[in-house]
């Protein structure tokens, strides 16, 4: 049973949750401790870099220069991966043949994928 599905349950029947309190706390406390040690050398990371470090960010694509400030490069770090859902998304209704517009402003992840993907036309 995964973790969504217990979730359904707890919601579902809300004499579980009493039930199941103390298993919840000790989840969230490891949990906790995980996400302040990542936090930890996240910090000392972007202490550490003398200059913006040039990241391979495998669902766009491409190869970036992120700024080891900005909020991309935390979740890259902490989470391995930017948007894996949105990306997914985005190929189901991508269409090679027809032009893409990419109305962002930002380091350009969602630009090389386009452009990945739309290359092969040669146009």
């Amino acid at each position: 049973m995964n973790l969504e599905k217990i979730r359904l349950l707890i919601y579902k029947y809300p004499f579980l949750r009493k039930l199941l309190y103390p298993v919840i706390m000790i989840r969230r406390f490891f949990l906790q401790k995980k996400f302040s040690y990542k936090e930890e050398v996240y910090e000392h990371l972007c202490k550490q870099l003398a200059e913006d470090p040039v990241i391979k960010v495998p669902e766009f694509q491409g190869i970036f220069v992120v700024d080891c400030r900005s909020d991309l490069f935390k979740m890259l770090l902490m989470n391995k991966q930017y948007e894996p859902s949105l990306v997914k998304l985005v190929l189901k209704y991508l269409d090679d043949e027809r032009d893409v517009i990419d109305v962002g402003a930002n380091i350009g992840f969602y630009t090389i994928l386009f452009a990945k993907r739309t290359e092969k036309r040669g146009g």
